[in-house]
């Protein structure tokens, strides 16, 4: 598995559908230093996700992502600040 840490400013924070066993998904919008956007989305059911809303947008944060060629998922996040 491919992993890294990515450091930016989380600029939105969309909420998804549920996945089948009702738990939350979320959508995210990270802008690094130099001014890349990097859509990160959830993996279905994992613990992540509870610590995860609206209130992010704006702040700083390391997110721990799996990469892949077709999407980019959180692992875990690590607010600064």
């Amino acid at each position: 598995m491919n992993t890294q840490e990515i450091r930016g400013t989380i600029i939105s924070v969309k909420r998804l559908a549920n996945s089948y066993c009702g738990n939350p998904n979320f959508r995210l919008e990270l802008e690094t230093d130099n001014s890349v956007t990097i859509p990160v989305s959830t993996l279905n059911d994992s613990g992540v996700n509870y610590t995860l809303g609206g209130f992010l947008e704006g702040t700083q944060a390391t997110l721990v992502v799996k990469v892949n060629r077709k999407s980019n998922k959180l692992l875990n996040i690590k607010k600064e600040g």
